[in-house]
């Protein structure tokens, strides 16, 4: 690990073997003189030299979430133990992730944890809130290979402890039972477990991973920890401490702050007690600080201070220093280290960009040495008796800051002392355990009771899924319903993609066509494609316009964007991957990009835009980043200058809070060159602003920007290439990029820190209001309090101060004085204000991961987009974050209004902004994305043919050479494909594996979803086997247009209907192998060939699936 080297050297010292013997005797001693980094490096020497686990208990979430991230750099296996969410004493909204956790961690406290464990936790979660040991024990299952165990007791115990059964196990809380078989997922494990249990005993105990069951690792034996611990906390109530091994040591970070937070914390809890029970002879499940101590006084504890003590018998002073921070002043940073060396210091160097600090330290005769493997002592050792200074890299999120330990002879220097980088990200930590999967997102998912529309029939309802006999085989279908009630049509579940979701503007339920009359529906169907055909047409002149402009190829990455990119502390998720390959593919091509990267608020879409500015002005060009605010500008600056800081690249912003001097001078050095990046809002489209060689131009959130800015982008785009990021795409952006006449990102996958947000709709209630604020405050957040209007803003804040008397409170909106809103901003990033009252002026791309909960007043006065905008300025730092949406008690809300709230509280889960923005369109209507004659057109065939039908004839118009149709119908009597009842008897489970298999997009996911299937329910039947063949048939088919395939009346040829034309046929016809060649024949769109009929239904798919794939090479 990083520090391995650094903690090597303070072994070495007399310092550290004085208390390592003193902890031999010493029940308690005090480390003094000590920043972050230094204790976690003193107190992980001090236990790993005992070979004991680490408790470490810190004044809040936060910095228990740093220590967390720096004592997994030191080689620990870590826990971050959170308090809960709630006072004791209040109705409980218990956040899921943070309960199991905790479960987790209790249970491996009793399962006798191995030295290397460190658990960081506040003092506030020290609180009598479990039940004893012997409780929890008594409600857990102990399973051992051999056991003996009744299956259907085993089935009785889960269900006592919680968990719900289910056909498949795919989430933490379930089980399922195959035969003599279990499958469980309990919450104090990263995976589920299957159990093989015969005659009555247990033979196999097996973890797996759900998307892979083939990969499994065996088990000797398991612990089932219950879903939930509030029913068992009794008279015996635990805590924390009563859970740890007395092995344990337990450091105190920070006494006198600890103590501060956690007397306040009881302050507050102990008025709710008072107030509840009166009688006090209800349980307390609450301690002050004080009660706290002595129950940590029954472990081996470290008192750590960053203030230096006199030393005394059990008080060790370290006297360290902090570095200067002296950014890309290397000459000094040189001269600096030479003393160092001078003093015989081993001196560290640790940064997220090694290569180019060995560059630069070079270029000033310091010669310093980067060691790829932090483990190799030897190496490092090696250097440092040479007199040399050491580089290693460290590009996690831990935050860091050099110091000096003279007691030890170390000096360490930081990014933050070589370039005056803070974070590159907000400091997380999250368990492995509880990592989000990346959810899909599908607006169009049909739902029983649904209006859908059937391409050949019309409207209709989805009233039911129904199970029919198909061939001797129950197969799924949707059950449509079209006029009178009584005409009813059933679809195959495989043939779904010829029904789509009915969306208009409209709020009234559409009429519903009659089979028996399908006329109505052919005339509507026919004025509407005509409308769409122009449409089209018209887009797609645009498109050619753009197609043919000759832009900047940029050239491929350099090392200087390699280094740049690895320093980035996450891990790109797989979405970000590809958009960022996207946009490269795009920058290096001779046609200027026009790209939009779509993503939910706090996926990432600013780390796919930093690589793409690095990538331009490292190839010379100018890029000008253009946001709506100036809050937002000046948060994408901040973090642009961090990012290029160890570069010699010059970011700058212009925007209101800078003198109109100091902007003019901004301007002169855009256009002289000396500026690479200018970051500002519509200021940037002013006239007078000149560049000198632009070749990107970045938007965020270009929606939010008026017509005639709209407009200014348009006459600056030129042939420079344009990126646009989204979080919720107004409909006129999602419609261009649907159409294909933008090319488009999506990221839809969660980064790993992002939870979903609690979202809490109500009446206005001063006491809620007060509890969420206390709350957050009681944890070491601060508040976000948004007001629609500034009307009154003040009689909010004094009602404010009122309410939480000791409070910090900042205001901000857009009618300030500069300096007086930026101070506002300032003082509150800096956490010198709890609260800050605002307007919607917070509602773009404002990050501050401190930041866990938001009060929204008036809620009901906010669009569906600014709502999710706001809600998404929460919830970045991995903590449980809240939203809180809130109307006037007696105002009876509109539909609108209603329907906009009620859509943001549904739609919490992470991803969820396309849904968003398709209910939006529903709410709003779809004026804005069509114009009202096309919106009237989408009104009869509904949203979704509407943008089928548009986006076919856009591929048509542009010459696609293969017209792709939406999907393929199969009618062949000779085949058999279904899952069998012997394969997957559960009725419900074969209809959702039919479901997936419908979903698979490429012949991965089918070979993919069959190892899936393999791993579940044993080897593929035959039929199976050849059901997985007609789909990679069908995906075949839809790729070449063949729309219907089915044989003749006397059961000997095969047809093939399609949308090829004469000329592409025979372009086509000549890709078939020569000893087939002449059994094809073509005539108006029907292909005929002869004989295929007569073969085995799976031999007629493969043969198929082979020749058109031919079309395809």
């Amino acid at each position: 690990m990083t520090f391995t080297s650094a903690l090597e050297n303070i072994a070495r010292s007399t310092i550290a073997t004085k208390i390592g013997e003193k902890l031999k005797t010493a029940k308690s001693i005090s480390l003094s003189g000590l920043s972050r980094l230094g204790k976690g490096l003193i107190s992980t020497h001090l236990c790993q030299q005992q070979t004991k686990p680490l408790l470490i208990v810190t004044a809040t979430v936060e910095e228990a979430t740093r220590w967390a991230l720096q004592l997994q750099s030191m080689s620990w296996r870590v826990y971050l133990y959170q308090p809960l969410d709630t006072f004791p004493y209040e109705p409980a909204q218990i956040d899921l992730e943070t309960a199991w956790t905790r479960i987790e961690i209790l249970a491996e406290l009793l399962a006798k944890p191995q030295p290397n464990l460190a658990i960081a936790t506040t003092i506030n979660a020290l609180q009598p809130h479990l039940p004893s040991t012997q409780v929890f024990q008594k409600h857990s299952i102990y399973l051992n290979i051999g056991d003996s165990q009744s299956v259907k007791l085993l089935a009785e115990a889960l269900a006592r402890l919680g968990y719900a059964e289910v056909k498949e196990v795919k989430e933490s809380k379930q089980w399922s039972r195959k035969g003599f078989s279990f499958e469980v997922f309990p919450v104090n494990r990263n995976q589920p477990v299957r159990l093989s249990c015969n005659r009555g005993t247990v033979e196999k105990i097996r973890e797996f991973d759900p998307t892979n069951p083939k990969s499994f690792t065996d088990l000797s034996n398991l612990a089932i920890a219950p879903i939930d611990l509030h029913e068992f906390v009794s008279a015996h109530k635990a805590t924390l401490l009563h859970y740890l091994p007395k092995n344990f040591i337990v450091a105190i970070d920070e006494p006198e702050q600890c103590q501060s937070y956690g007397d306040h914390w009881y302050e507050a809890a102990d008025e709710l007690y008072q107030n509840q029970y009166p009688q006090a002879d209800t349980l307390k499940l609450h301690w002050d600080f004080a009660k706290c101590m002595t129950e940590i006084k029954k472990f081996q504890m470290l008192q750590l201070t960053e203030r230096s003590l006199k030393p005394k018998a059990n008080i060790f002073d370290f006297t360290s220093t902090s570095i200067p921070i002296i950014p890309h002043q290397f000459d000094q940073i040189a001269s600096l280290i030479r003393e160092y060396l001078k003093s015989e210091y081993q001196v560290t160097l640790i940064s997220a960009q090694p290569l180019r600090v060995a560059t630069l330290l070079k270029e000033y005769d310091c010669i310093a040495n980067f060691v790829s493997d932090p483990d190799d002592l030897q190496s490092i050792a090696r250097i440092q008796k040479a007199g040399k200074p050491v580089i290693l890299k460290y590009s996690g999120l831990m935050e860091m800051q050099g110091f000096v330990l003279p007691s030890c002879k170390l000096a360490l220097l930081t990014d933050r002392e070589l370039f005056g980088q803070q974070l590159l990200a907000a400091p997380t930590f999250v368990h492995p355990s509880r990592m989000n999967r990346a959810k899909s997102v599908n607006p169009d998912e049909l739902n029983v009771g649904d209006y859908v529309v059937h391409r050949k029939y019309g409207i209709g309802k989805f009233t039911r899924f129904e199970t029919i006999e198909v061939k001797g085989e129950k197969q799924p279908h949707y059950i449509v319903e079209f006029a009178d009630g009584k005409t009813a049509v059933a679809i195959a579940q495989e043939n779904e993609k010829i029904l789509s979701r009915y969306r208009s503007a409209s709020n009234k339920p559409p009429k519903l066509n009659s089979i028996a009359n399908t006329k109505a529906w052919d005339n509507a169907l026919s004025k509407c494609q005509k409308e769409i055909y122009k449409l089209a047409r018209d887009l797609l002149q645009l498109y050619v316009r753009r197609a043919n402009l000759v832009g900047y190829a940029f050239p491929p990455d350099t090392d200087w964007q390699q280094e740049m990119e690895d320093s980035f502390p996450y891990q790109l998720t797989p979405d970000q991957v590809k958009a960022v390959q996207d946009v490269k593919q795009d920058m290096e091509s001779d046609r200027p990009m026009d790209r939009l990267v779509c993503g939910d608020v706090g996926f990432g879409k600013t780390e796919v835009a930093v690589r793409a500015i690095f990538k331009a002005i490292c190839a010379g060009k100018q890029v000008a980043l253009l946001a709506p605010t100036t809050i937002l500008a000046q948060q994408h600056f901040h973090t642009l200058q961090t990012r290029f800081a160890a570069y010699p690249f010059t970011v700058e912003i212009v925007n209101r809070f800078r003198p109109a001097k100091e902007r003019k001078q901004v301007l002169q050095h855009v256009a002289d060159g000396k500026v690479q990046v200018i970051v500002g809002t519509h200021q940037l489209l002013s006239k007078d602003v000149e560049f000198h060689d632009l070749g990107l131009l970045v938007i965020d959130e270009e929606q939010r920007f008026g017509t005639l800015q709209k407009e200014k982008i348009k006459a600056m785009k030129g042939d420079v290439d344009l990126l646009t990021l989204s979080a919720t795409p107004i409909p006129r952006t999602l419609y261009a990029a649907l159409s294909g006449v933008r090319e488009m990102s999506v990221i839809a996958t969660p980064p790993p820190s992002r939870r979903s947000i609690q979202t809490h709709l109500s009446a206005y209630d001063a006491s809620l209001v007060k509890t969420a604020i206390r709350h957050e405050l009681d944890r070491g957040g601060q508040v976000f309090y948004v007001v629609p209007r500034i009307e009154g803003i003040e009689a909010i804040a004094d009602s404010l101060r009122l309410m939480l008397p000791n409070v910090r409170l900042a205001i901000a909106h857009g009618q300030m004085q500069e300096s007086e809103l930026e101070a506002a901003m300032v003082a509150f990033n800096n956490n010198e204000a709890d609260i800050l009252l605002c307007t919607t002026i917070i509602e773009s791309g404002l990050d501050i991961p401190r930041v866990n909960t938001i009060v929204i007043e008036d809620a009901h006065k906010l669009g569906l987009a600014q709502l999710y905008q706001l809600r998404g300025r929460v919830g970045r730092a991995g903590i449980q974050a809240h939203a809180y949406l809130l109307y006037p008690p007696n105002l009876e809300l509109t539909d609108a209004a209603k329907k906009r709230l009620d859509a943001i509280q549904e739609f919490s889960q992470l991803g969820s902004g396309y849904q968003l923005a398709m209910r939006d369109m529903e709410i709003r209507g779809l004026g804005d994305l069509l114009g009202e004659e096309q919106s009237g057109q989408a009104d009869v065939i509904g949203f979704a043919l509407y943008m089928d039908l548009l986006q076919e004839y856009i591929n048509e118009l542009r010459g696609k050479i293969l017209p792709e149709v939406a999907d393929t119908e199969l009618q062949l009597p000779r085949l058999v494909a279904f899952i069998p009842d012997s394969y997957i008897e559960d009725n419900e489970t074969k209809i959702n594996a039919y479901l997936t298999l419908a979903k698979v997009k490429s012949k991965e996911e089918i070979l993919k979803l069959a190892a899936v299937w393999e791993g579940l329910y044993g080897a593929l039947p035959e039929e199976t086997q050849v059901l997985l063949r007609v789909m990679e048939l069908k995906l075949v088919a839809r790729q070449v247009g063949v729309f219907r395939i089915y044989s003749s009346e006397d059961g000997r040829d095969l047809f093939l209907d399609s949308k090829l034309t004469d000329s592409l046929w025979e372009l086509l016809h000549a890709k078939i192998p020569i000893e087939f060649y002449y059994r094809f024949s073509f005539e108006k769109g029907r292909i005929k060939i002869t004989s295929l009929a007569l073969l085995p239904g799976d031999k007629q798919v493969h043969f198929l699936i082979e020749w058109l794939g031919c079309f395809l090479k």
